[in-house]
């Protein structure tokens, strides 16, 4: 099948269109709201493409005026509930979307098409169909994700992807080899390069009981129950600490995390708050953020803890190894056990906490490693731009 490039309309601004799966205000989402912040400062007409209301309105709000925001729900092809018969029915309806998506993609007529996501299929094909170029996100890790479940194997996924997009673009190493290779590797840029970072609160020693924040939508691969038995073994053993969880909940998974902290009697150290618009507020104010991921893709929470000059305990796995390889955190082994000895270490060493602060504040003052929107947007429309010189053909449209 023939890419078409659209033919740039003279004297027009650039039509750009974000596809987004969710409307949260969580990692995939916030970096389309960098991308938006972007496109509409150097003069494109922007279009926004949620699945419903929610969270991520108020984020688009300093830019509502400019941008267009669509609603339009396309189905998932991959999650926990995506096996079996009810899989192969979503799979189904998703692959049914795409021929509504690609006559929306046609009647939006952009120059190019950014999807946030590979979770859903019907944005991807219906803007192949189209022959619109399409730059594809890798946000999610695929091929070790016992999350993402699917009744197509993840190998066809991957394939797939990869055949329908123009350009992709893995937000960390790790994510580009859980889909064996991407055309770029950009981080996302987690806070404006111009904006001033958030205060610093906490102070030069650990508070007694050391604080701690976790945040992230409640789910097994984030890892919350292991953080609060972490928190239990470390408690039983004298270290005086305190773990508040910011994030989306569903009934299910927040009835076992309260079950959990009844059951090992942590009701006075370990409490959920919700879901929060103001993360870099809440690790500003904390002294160690905990990031129990198993298959985080890059780890936006972890970049946005050092931002806020606040040290980091995490699972040395995904992609929370490379941020942390420069400094500002200890990696443990992804167990309970060994994250309680790292959060003791913490809370008593005083000299431990004062050498890992005194890190993350060099990574915030030097601000590296942390992506950048416009530079993003610039080399995936590099890579657009080359298109035809890889073979592709240039379809007038007016023929």
């Amino acid at each position: 099948m023939a890419r078409l490039r659209p033919e740039r309309r003279t004297g027009e601004s650039p039509r750009t269109v974000f596809i987004c799966h969710s409307s949260l205000a969580v990692g995939v989402e916030r970096t389309m709201v960098t991308f938006v912040r972007e496109a509409v400062s150097r003069g494109d007409v922007v279009t926004v493409v949620l699945p419903g209301p929610g969270p991520i309105l108020d984020l688009l709000e300093p830019w509502r005026e400019a941008i267009d925001v669509v609603v339009r729900k396309p189905q998932w092809w991959m999650g926990m509930d995506h096996a079996g018969v009810v899989g192969a029915l979503k799979l189904a309806h998703g692959l049914l979307q795409s021929i509504g998506w690609a006559r929306f993609v046609a009647r939006l007529n952009p120059d190019r098409v950014y999807v946030m996501s590979t979770v859903c299929p019907a944005p991807m094909l219906g803007t192949r169909l189209a022959g619109r170029p399409l730059v594809v996100f890798l946000s999610e890790s695929v091929s070790s994700n016992p999350t993402l479940r699917s009744v197509v194997p993840k190998w066809v996924i991957i394939a797939l992807v990869k055949r329908w997009a123009d350009v992709t673009v893995a937000v960390s190493t790790y994510a580009a080899s859980q889909w064996r290779g991407a055309t770029i590797i950009e981080p996302p840029e987690v806070m404006d390069p111009d904006k001033a970072l958030p205060d610093v609160v906490h102070g030069e020693r650990p508070a007694t009981p050391l604080e701690m924040v976790m945040l992230g939508t409640m789910s097994a691969e984030k890892g919350q129950l292991d953080a609060v038995r972490a928190v239990g073994l470390a408690v039983d053993g004298g270290v005086p600490l305190q773990l508040t969880f910011y994030g989306d909940a569903d009934r299910v998974g927040l009835r076992a995390l309260e079950q959990l902290i009844s059951q090992l009697h942590l009701d006075e150290v370990v409490r959920h708050r919700g879901s929060t618009t103001t993360p870099m507020t809440v690790l500003a104010q904390a002294d160690l953020s905990v990031v129990c991921s198993r298959n985080e893709a890059y780890g936006r929470i972890t970049a946005e803890s050092l931002l806020a000059g606040t040290p980091v305990v995490g699972y040395a796995l995904g992609g929370t190894v490379e941020i942390l390889s420069h400094g500002g955190g200890v990696l443990v082994p992804p167990a309970p056990a060994h994250l309680a000895t790292a959060m003791a270490t913490i809370a008593t060493d005083p000299g431990k906490y004062v050498e890992l602060r005194a890190a993350a504040l060099r990574r915030r003052e030097a601000r590296e490693d942390f992506g950048d929107a416009a530079r993003t947007l610039r080399r995936a429309e590099a890579e657009l731009a080359a298109l035809p010189k890889r073979g592709v053909r240039v379809v007038d449209r007016r023929d």
